[in-house]
């Protein structure tokens, strides 16, 4: 993912994600937070959880 890789060497540690709330199933409880489990049930969703997590890796690796 070249963008997130240009980013991090560039320093950028925070990453905003739109639209957060499809990357979680059919919430049991309304307002969603962030403690329920993550499992799209679309592929936007999907999409959108792959990217938080690559973003998570690459942060991640750039830590001392």
């Amino acid at each position: 993912m070249t963008l997130l890789e240009v980013l991090r060497d560039h320093g950028v540690d925070q990453f905003v994600l739109s639209s957060r709330c499809a990357t979680y199933s059919v919430p049991d409880k309304i307002p969603i937070d962030e403690t329920l489990t993550q499992a799209p049930i679309n592929p936007y969703g999907a999409f959108k959880l792959t990217v938080e997590n690559r973003w998570r890796k690459c942060v991640l690796r750039r830590r001392p």
